[in-house]
């Protein structure tokens, strides 16, 4: 039973993974960043987020793990103007 709980908890130096989770709130989508050591671990909290949110998140839309991270761009809507 010991051995089985030892392997369970995460190791300290184990890498975890970005992951982003996409969310349906009604008017637009919601992203939630995390990071967890597996998908069984992202889903996990993936599921407690979503019930701690409550009936804002209509539905999940994507949970994408970024291993080597991501870049956000800044663009402008076609139409607006330049500050």
């Amino acid at each position: 039973m010991e051995e089985e709980q030892k392997q369970a908890e995460p190791l300290p130096n184990r890498v975890k993974t970005l992951w982003i989770l996409t969310c349906d709130v009604g008017y637009a989508n919601q992203l939630y960043s995390f990071y967890a050591h597996s998908r069984e671990e992202a889903e996990q909290i993936t599921q407690a987020w979503i019930e701690q949110q409550g009936k804002r998140i209509l539905h999940r839309l994507t949970l994408s793990e970024y291993p080597a991270g991501f870049v956000v761009h800044h663009w402008r809507i076609p139409g607006t103007k330049a500050d």
